[in-house]
């Protein structure tokens, strides 16, 4: 692969990762990842495609709605390893009802397996977490 082809492999993992947030797939997420990577959250970590499917199941799988968009990625190549930086934004609306935005940064360390690449580590930093109360039109899953 070139260099290019690399960079928009990773991009296109993030790009599954996001949208199987969105659509709340879970395991699709999970899948992402190495069978032994991590997944930190702030004040949480899961290892493995396991215990990652069901600490998202925990956090994101009560909120009426969340919507993640990745973008500004860096990505540094290393051969067979690569490092990312994404900005996140994080739209959506909690059980209670309230408005919800987050701002933050992943951190990624990648590898590439049998030709994907894959998550071996994903940290998120919160920039911004804030709820508040307003009307919007929220559609259900499914």
């Amino acid at each position: 692969m070139s260099t290019t082809d690399d960079i928009l492999a990773i991009q296109h993992l993030v790009a599954r990762w996001c949208d199987a947030i969105n659509r709340r797939d879970f395991a699709a997420a999970a899948a992402c990842f190495a069978t032994d990577g991590v997944w930190a959250p702030p004040g949480s970590e899961a290892r493995g495609r396991a215990e990652i499917e069901a600490l998202l199941e925990q956090l994101v799988g009560p909120q009426e709605l969340l919507v993640q968009f990745a973008a500004n990625p860096l990505i540094d190549l290393r051969g067979d390893s690569a490092s990312a930086r994404w900005q996140v934004l994080e739209v959506g609306r909690t059980p209670d009802g309230k408005n919800l935005t987050i701002l933050g940064t992943y951190d990624d360390r990648l590898t590439r397996t049998a030709g994907e690449w894959q998550f071996l580590e994903r940290r998120f930093s919160f920039l911004m977490f804030a709820t508040h109360e307003g009307d919007a039109m929220v559609h259900p899953f499914g």
